[in-house]
């Protein structure tokens, strides 16, 4: 996400078939044309699935080679990685061709080389000065033949203590070609009226993003994969 810093985030799981079903499978992503709303209570908008999958072993780092050159970060965790690639301008994601790599692979994952091409980042054309509630929100953006998704990103915080908030967090997904999407009433009705889309900055964070969706399979130890890499463009507006 630019404005904010760049992350590399992968985890390799396996779930058992009654796990999988009562799990997000892998993505807080809603199917094409619908929305989903959390709220995460904490120190970050991270998402977390209450249902855990058995993680495996992929390897000791991933390599990752970009327009912003070479990066390689080391697994946290059994078949977790998670770093941040750059937290200020110039910043490491940006449109051009990506691959992701496992060396030599791990106990449970052969090796691969993954490969993304992003494209130039959607614009965002009438982002409001305010937000209704009561109303529902039509957004629309520029350059979205590129993509096949358009995931719209709606956020607020409120304050709980020193170090911890409350997020309400909207997800929806779009045709990315449609140049547009309605979120319903309904769900804006779900954020704050006095939350901060920002650090110390009132309102509602909107973003949207173009997303490039690729799966691989054929990869001994996976039996599905999905590589994206992702910019989002927005503001912080008003909400009431």
């Amino acid at each position: 996400m630019q404005g904010g810093d760049d992350k590399l985030s992968a985890a390799f799981g396996s779930y058992p078939l009654n796990s999988l079903i009562r799990s997000y499978a892998g993505t807080f992503g809603p199917s094409v044309g619908s929305c989903n709303a959390f709220e995460v209570i904490g120190s970050s908008l991270v998402l977390v699935d209450p249902v855990q999958p058995q993680y495996l072993n992929a390897g000791p780092q991933l390599t990752i080679n970009g327009p912003g050159g070479v990066k390689t970060e080391a697994a946290a965790s059994t078949g977790l990685y998670s770093a941040t690639l750059s937290s200020a301008a110039p910043f490491y994601v940006a449109p051009g061709n990506y691959t992701v790599q496992n060396g030599s692979g791990g106990t449970n994952v052969a090796a691969f080389n993954w490969s993304l091409t992003l494209p130039p980042s959607l614009i965002p054309t009438n982002l409001p000065a305010h937000v209704n509630r009561a109303q529902d929100l039509t957004l629309t953006w520029s350059g979205g033949s590129g993509f096949s998704v358009a995931t719209i990103f709606i956020y607020a915080g409120v304050p709980v203590t020193s170090s911890t908030n409350s997020y309400a967090e909207l997800i929806c997904n779009a045709q990315a070609s449609a140049g547009q999407f309605t979120v319903p009433s309904a769900i804006l009705n779900l954020l704050p009226t006095n939350g901060y889309g920002s650090e110390g900055v009132p309102g509602v964070n909107i973003q949207i993003a173009g997303v490039p969706l690729v799966t691989f399979s054929g990869t001994s130890g996976i039996d599905a994969g999905l590589f994206s890499a992702f910019i989002t463009s927005g503001a912080v507006v008003g909400i009431q």
